[in-house]
């Protein structure tokens, strides 16, 4: 059965993919011209053949006039008649005719040159865009717009034909004068069409191809709303599981895992403010709404210098700026939220507003659990936009996220959680050259074990960052671009501690010190081209790490007992000087194939405290490097090989990777991680190592998305005084990893989707052995996590109904989802116990078939989930 289930989704793979092959090169047409110019000529073969060209009208002069008729011929055939006199190259590829010069193409010289520059934007809504590319035909010379939409390109004077490109969006093609220094704005036109038409451009130049991330990667929010969601609700975080390389924790979990690194390795940034923990519902939502994102760029190798603090990735989240056009809005109801939508101009032009609020809808809960007292969570998106003139813009970001769950209607007890963030950033031009950005962002995360509302006692762990930071871009010239920053902040943690509405018997509780740290970090980095071909990115990142305040903690020695403790005044105590260097070179091959090798180390001074492995619970607690804990560090080595087609609708990525981990945490056997002042005591530390070998492939045009990625790869750890000092695998090691994602638009109003996934089993620490005591069975614990969860699989399917056929100013869908389509029981855990209650009842997990005796069971929390969901817009 799971076979044939396999067979029917690399089926619906294929067709996918082949359902837009519809383009033959060699199609016979009929076709007359009567003294129309060559570009002309051109477009009408098109439109008799049903081919794509890509071609510069550059090429052709406007006095070559076309005459003749042809009778059923070959595309071909007619276009080497057009042709005829002129030095031009035909290649095939396709769905794409492309056209070149045979003449050799100039690249830079010592001739004189101005620097065009300014930002790349949305036509309609005035939107930033983020890694345009903007290049000139017939030069080897092209750049890309940095996260904040800037860029700055050296041309040599003359009359150009200026080209700018970014996924989703017509591409921009302008003549273009270059006399003097100048500033411009590109605004690009939403691709909305349903047919791939005539493409009347270049071959981006080898400087573009050759600064490629590679498998590091940038996902559209398009994308993320094509994906079937967790009971119709879309996720950003869970998107990343079919990313190679990024592992889901457990299912419907939104923890992930990196390479062969911890959870708390992962560094997310929402407007360049950190985001500690990205869950909703006990793990089940992520923290983001998809309506509120503009752009996510993925990481997990050849980290940017400007990047640190973490050791497997940073995901860098924009949200949208608000349309500066008109008023636009949107609503999404689904089974379990409601997500709303507002933006649009304070002043047409000059700036706007973003507004996003998402509320669950879970009081049917209650149907089934009368004793729930509350369930909820909400989520708020901010963002204020203000062009202020051609030098300057202003943003200011803010989120809210908040979870809370209670049970008891007379002495409520529960749980709650929350994130909030706020940046500041000013984008500053200096010149046509020089690029900053300044940001300041304050984040907080807090957990609260509430053991009574009424009378509001609770247990709360926190974590908080007041920061500055500031970025420069220098274009120095079109080889060589310099990226400096700095950046200085201060962190408060609160480990763990028990507050009671009585001040007579809180000094009984004991009392979990509270830590305070400064960090400052400065990087510089630069991209030099050393040929049209070749790149070589080298960087260095500097961290001082530094304790401070009044403090008491506890010295801990080779053997982990508490030898004296410190009192400190309010000073410095403590601090680390850290040093990361990166390199990573590009070569491209040629036109379609490519090569990277890279470098990378890293420093993580944030550790995540918790030997809980379930998802349903957010209950860290968080703590600095201090006398007691050293920076963990990393090294990353990586290679890949990459191709991409002609007519750029089919990629292929391989990447190979080897990390190896020094101060890896883990814990004692039943490590007591509340109300201890010397938590440190209970942490063990070693080193780790993981490595493998990741594939995808992709396939793109404008009704056909999807892709397949494999990954192959290991993650040991060794850690002094657990498994005899042995390497074993960590609770995130998955050998193998599978997932496609495919999605066909069917006509004007269906659109269907899919998602397979398919992962080794968990590892977790099994028995060796029983031993009878007092008529109980024993288990004996040796090797850590020694065997491993089944085989984890599943399916997800989903069709969109547009119910308006026509686009309206206001639009409206059904999307219909089913979550785990086969049913497929995937075991969340595994036990060895089977008890009895002394009146008779069962303790589940059990076997109502078996006796009494002891027996394997697994727990499951996913059968098949169908969902429906509705949207709405306004426009």
């Amino acid at each position: 059965m799971q076979r044939r289930i396999i067979y029917t989704l690399v089926l619906f793979f294929l067709h996918s993919i082949l359902f837009s092959q519809h383009n033959d090169l060699k199609k016979k047409i009929s076709i007359q011209f009567n003294g129309e110019t060559v570009s002309e000529a051109i477009l009408k073969i098109s439109k008799e053949a049903g081919t794509n060209f890509a071609f510069n009208p550059l090429l052709f002069e406007k006095s070559k006039l076309v005459y003749g008729k042809f009778e059923q011929a070959e595309t071909a055939e007619v276009l080497k008649v057009i042709f005829t006199g002129l030095e031009i190259d035909i290649l095939f590829s396709e769905k794409q005719i492309i056209l070149k010069s045979k003449q050799q193409v100039p690249t830079e010289s010592a001739e004189e040159k101005v620097t065009v520059s300014g930002f790349v934007k949305d036509k309609k809504s005035g939107e930033i865009l983020i890694g345009s590319t903007i290049y000139i035909s017939n030069y080897n010379v092209g750049t890309t717009s940095n996260q904040y939409g800037f860029f700055s390109l050296q041309i040599p004077k003359g009359e150009h034909l200026l080209i700018c490109s970014n996924i989703g969006y017509k591409t921009y093609t302008i003549p273009f004068s270059a006399k003097n220094n100048h500033q411009l704005y590109f605004d690009l036109d939403e691709d909305t069409s349903s047919m791939q038409e005539i493409v009347i451009s270049t071959e981006e130049p080898d400087v573009i191809k050759a600064n490629s991330k590679g498998l590091n990667t940038q996902i559209s929010p398009a994308t993320i709303l094509k994906m079937p969601g967790f009971m119709g609700d879309v996720d950003l975080i869970k998107t990343l599981e079919h990313v190679p390389g990024i592992t889901a924790h457990l299912d419907g979990s939104s923890y992930f895992y990196v390479r062969g690194g911890n959870r708390d390795q992962n560094f997310i940034l929402l407007d360049d403010a950190p985001i500690i923990n990205p869950t909703h519902m006990l793990g089940f939502v992520s923290a983001f709404s998809p309506d509120a994102i503009k752009s996510i760029n993925i990481f997990k190798s050849e980290f940017p210098s400007q990047y640190g603090g973490r050791l497997s990735s940073f995901i860098d989240i924009r949200t949208k700026d608000g349309d500066m056009q008109k008023t636009k809005g949107s609503a999404n109801i689904g089974l379990i939220t409601g997500n709303y939508t507002i933006e649009g101009p304070l002043k047409k032009d000059k700036s706007s507003y973003f507004l996003s609020f998402r509320r669950s809808r879970l009081s049917w809960l209650k149907i089934g659990l009368p004793e729930l007292d509350k369930f909820y969570f909400y989520d708020i998106n901010g963002k204020l936009n203000f062009h202020l003139n051609k030098k300057n813009r202003l943003y200011i970001s803010f989120y809210m996220g908040k979870d809370k769950i209670t049970y008891g209607t007379v002495n409520s007890s529960g749980i709650s959680w929350g994130n909030s963030s706020m940046s500041i950033r000013l984008n500053h031009v200096h010149n046509e050259k020089l690029f900053s950005n300044t940001t300041l962002f304050i984040s907080s995360y807090n957990y609260r074990l509430i053991t009574s509302e009424q009378n509001d006692t609770y247990w709360l762990s926190e974590i908080s960052n007041v920061s500055i930071k500031q970025d420069y871009n220098y274009y120095l010239n079109n080889t060589h671009n310099f990226k400096l920053g700095w950046n200085a902040g201060n962190y408060g943690f609160d480990p763990g501690n028990y507050h009671l509405n009585n001040d007579e018997y809180q000094h009984l509780i004991p009392e979990i010190p509270r830590r305070k740290a400064f960090e400052f970090n400065l990087y510089g980095e630069i991209d030099i081209r050393l040929s049209s071909k070749f790149s070589i990115n080298v960087g260095i990142r500097s961290t001082l790490w530094r304790n401070f305040g009044a403090q008491k903690y506890y010295q801990i020695g080779d053997d982990y007992k508490i030898t004296d403790t410190v009192y400190t005044e309010n000073t410095n105590y403590n601090k680390f000087f850290l040093l990361d260097p990166r390199i990573n070179l590009k070569y491209s091959i040629n036109n379609r194939y490519s090569a990277k090798l890279s470098y990378t180390r890293c420093h993580q001074n944030l550790h995540m405290i918790s030997n809980i492995t379930s998802q349903f619970t957010t209950m860290d607690i968080w703590l600095p490097s201090d006398p007691n804990i050293d920076p963990q560090r990393s090294n990353q080595y990586s290679g890949g090989f990459f191709y991409r087609s002609s007519n750029k609708k089919i990629s292929i990525g391989s990447e190979v990777f080897f990390k190896e981990m020094f101060e890896q945490i883990d814990y004692i056997e039943h490590a007591r991680m509340l109300f201890n002042p010397a938590i440190e005591s209970e942490l063990r530390f070693g080193n780790g190592i993981s490595y493998g070998n990741e594939w995808i492939i992709k396939y793109n045009n404008s009704n056909t998305e999807g892709w397949i990625s494999f990954c192959l790869s290991r993650s040991l750890k060794k850690v002094t005084f657990l498994n005899g000092g042995n390497y074993y695998p960590a609770l995130y090691d998955r050998p193998i990893q599978v997932s496609a994602f495919a999605s066909q638009k069917i006509n004007q109003r269906w659109q269907i989707s899919g998602t397979f996934t398919l992962a080794s089993g968990a590892p977790f620490r099994s028995p060796t052995g029983f031993y009878e005591y007092q008529g109980y069975t024993i288990p004996i614990y040796t090797d850590m996590n020694n065997a491993r969860l089944p085989i984890y699989h599943r399916f997800d399917i989903s069709a969109t109904l547009k119910l308006n056929k026509n686009i309206k100013r206001w639009n409206h869908f059904l999307n219909f989802s089913i979550y785990n389509l086969y049913a497929r029981n995937n075991a969340m855990s595994v036990t060895y116990t089977k008890m009895v209650t002394p009146d008779g009842r069962f303790v589940v997990p059990q076997d109502m078939e078996k006796d009494y005796d002891l027996v394997v069971t697994k727990l499951s929390v996913m059968g098949v989930i169908p969902s429906i969901s509705y949207y709405i817009e306004f426009k």
